[in-house]
């Protein structure tokens, strides 16, 4: 369990870096997607020779993508796979920016001299699109999950511990239930229940009953004085 701490905070230390990254590529992405805009309103004015009024901020994303570059090489990466993901990263960040000051250069060029290479501004500006794309795939890939190691391990020991748990364990969990009085109330609602389910003509003699055996007794008691009468006659 304290390896599985361990390499929960580890792990969770790599996430919170690679946050950083995706935040600072997507305060980049932002820059490039204002800036393009102004690009292609001023390769617009050049190509119809008029004046140009656009003025995009390239710094802007130069120096945003050099933020992604710097937190990208401090990145401490936990295995291969990340560390291929990593250089790929620091590749396509730094071709981005080589494209974007070639971008710069040539508007630099037609607003100060007057003229300027307007095929290579257009290449540059495709060419800094699909790199961007390509940087976008790969920044999506750290965004990674928080470690659920310790949690799962955890669980797993909980797990054992009941699995493990021995009979007499079970059997001392009973009386102590019963030690506590919580079984003796059951134990009388079923007794109780058992009185109130019996037959109520067992033992209880009604009324009427009683009347009839008074009745019958009456009679036997004169058929006696009767008898008695007749033979005292004929002894007499």
């Amino acid at each position: 369990m304290i390896e599985a701490a361990h390499n929960d905070r580890k792990h969770n230390d790599f996430r919170r870096q690679c946050r950083m990254v995706v935040h600072l590529f997507t305060e980049a992405r932002k820059h490039f997607d204002d800036e393009e805009l102004l690009i292609m309103h001023i390769t617009s004015e050049i190509k119809n020779e008029r004046k140009l009024t656009a003025n995009p901020l390239l710094g802007t994303i130069t120096n945003a993508l050099q933020n992604l570059l710097n937190a990208i090489q401090t990145l401490a990466v936990p295995d291969e796979q990340y560390e291929i993901l990593q250089v790929k990263v620091q590749r396509i960040a730094s071709d981005l920016t080589a494209e974007i000051k070639k971008i710069e250069r040539e508007i630099f060029s037609f607003k100060n001299v007057g003229k300027g290479d307007i095929e290579c501004l257009e290449l540059s500006l495709e060419t800094a699109r699909a790199l961007m794309l390509q940087l976008s795939e790969l920044v999506l890939l750290f965004n990674i999950r928080p470690s659920t190691q310790f949690g799962k391990v955890l669980a797993l020991e909980v797990r054992n511990l009941s699995i493990t748990s021995s009979p007499s364990e079970h059997k001392f969990e009973n009386s102590s239930r019963l030690e506590n009085g919580s079984e003796i109330p059951n134990a009388i609602n079923n007794i109780s229940a058992n009185d109130e389910t019996e037959d109520p003509d067992e033992g209880d003699v009604s009324d009427e009953d009683e009347d009839q055996g008074e009745l019958r007794y009456e009679g036997m008691a004169e058929d006696v004085k009767e008898t008695d009468s007749e033979n005292f006659e004929v002894l007499a």
